[in-house]
């Protein structure tokens, strides 16, 4: 019995205890439950919470206007370079006008103003004739009459056009020179290289010098005694002359630069006269006081720097020799050709011949040579001739 009870009794503890087990178990899973229902109740709140914010409202897009730019376009340039090849036009002048015609094969331009610097107007062709209205200072350009240039006029070159009848046309000033509107990097122009030299600039009457000259990247070069015409002594860039002048000369050089512009440079050499009638030449004016030459009849003297006389005699060329002392003058022994002429002219040439070695002094007064004898008395006069 004793056994039966606690087998009993152990089998209820073991119930009992198994009981408790499960009880255990099932307020682990109800707390679980609740703790997750907690999670889950404030997840669906904070959820809430952010759909609660009300919605904005959408609104259908209004349209944007935008203000219309009005571009206004940039007045058109006129072009500084007109075509080359476009013939220039050129009234006919009037019969008797000034007168303009071109003469180079090719044409010549027409520009704006005197030098290559200065827009092509057009080209004027080959025999194309127009009015002359003025000239350049330095007489390079002629200025013609073209109706659609600035102020009617156009520039051409004086080398490529014949001109008539311009002996009275004015001079007019060089317009403005052409400001270039390229900005792009101007391409350096040689500069001219300019000399003129003399091996001498002061020598005695009878004595030579020599003109040296030197000039580079220009157009054209002359070189001249001053007051003759330029156009006939045209030079190379490099070159000398030799010049035996009488007199105190001035030479120059004159040098067309490559923009058109003119260099103008002078040396003077002074001559020292030590004998007045050296290089002189003269026409007998009065023999042995009043006796004029036979008409039609030229006799003449020309005194070398030399120390040599060269007579014509009317009838026979003769020459000697001759000195000069201050106003002193010995005149040697003549001889030359041996023709024979009229009796009348043979003795007006031996009168002559006899006169000019019998000559001790002499004076020139204005353009008059005076030879007088020992005796004071004049027996020669002389218109001077060169």
């Amino acid at each position: 019995m004793e056994s039966q009870d606690n087998y009993e009794n152990n089998n209820g503890n073991n119930k009992q205890g198994g009981n408790s087990t499960l009880l255990y178990i099932l307020i682990g899973a109800v707390v679980v439950l609740i703790i997750v229902g907690v999670i889950a109740l404030v997840a669906a709140f904070s959820l809430r919470g952010g759909d609660a914010a009300p919605e904005a409202t959408s609104l259908p897009p209004a349209d944007i206007v935008l203000p219309t730019l009005e571009l206004t376009p940039l007045p058109t340039q006129p072009s500084s370079s007109p075509t080359p090849n476009a013939t220039a036009v050129l009234p006919t002048p009037e019969p008797q006008t000034p007168t303009a015609v071109v003469n180079a094969a090719n044409g010549v331009n027409v520009r704006t103003g005197p030098g290559s610097v200065y827009p092509v107007i057009g080209v004027a062709r080959f025999g194309t004739e127009g009015r002359v209205t003025g000239r350049s200072v330095d007489g390079l350009w002629w200025v013609v009459f073209v109706p659609n240039a600035p102020n009617a006029q156009g520039w051409v070159s004086a080398q490529f056009v014949d001109v008539t009848n311009v002996g009275g046309v004015p001079i007019i000033p060089a317009p403005p020179t052409p400001t270039p509107n390229s900005t792009a990097t101007p391409t350096a122009t040689p500069v001219p290289s300019i000399a003129f030299t003399a091996d001498r600039t002061v020598i005695n009457q009878g004595e030579c010098t020599t003109l040296r000259w030197q000039v580079e990247n220009i157009q054209a070069v002359w070189v001249y005694r001053l007051g003759e015409p330029y156009q006939n002594f045209p030079v190379t860039g490099v070159g000398s002359r030799t010049e035996c002048p009488t007199v105190t000369t001035t030479y120059e050089m004159r040098v067309l630069q490559r923009d058109g512009s003119v260099v103008l440079q002078q040396l003077t050499i002074q001559v020292n006269v030590t004998n007045p009638l050296a290089n002189t030449n003269w026409r007998l004016a009065s023999l042995n006081g009043d006796n004029v030459p036979v008409p039609g009849s030229v006799l003449t003297a020309f005194f070398g720097a030399d120390g040599r006389v060269n007579v014509n005699g009317g009838c026979n060329t003769l020459n000697g020799t001759y000195t000069v002392n201050g106003s002193s003058i010995i005149i040697g022994s003549l001889s030359g050709t041996q023709i024979l002429c009229e009796d009348e002219l043979m003795q007006q040439e031996l009168a002559y011949t006899i006169a000019l070695q019998a000559a001790a002094s002499y004076q020139i007064i204005g353009s008059q040579l005076i030879i007088r004898n020992t005796a004071g008395q004049e027996i020669l006069r002389f218109d001077r001739i060169g």
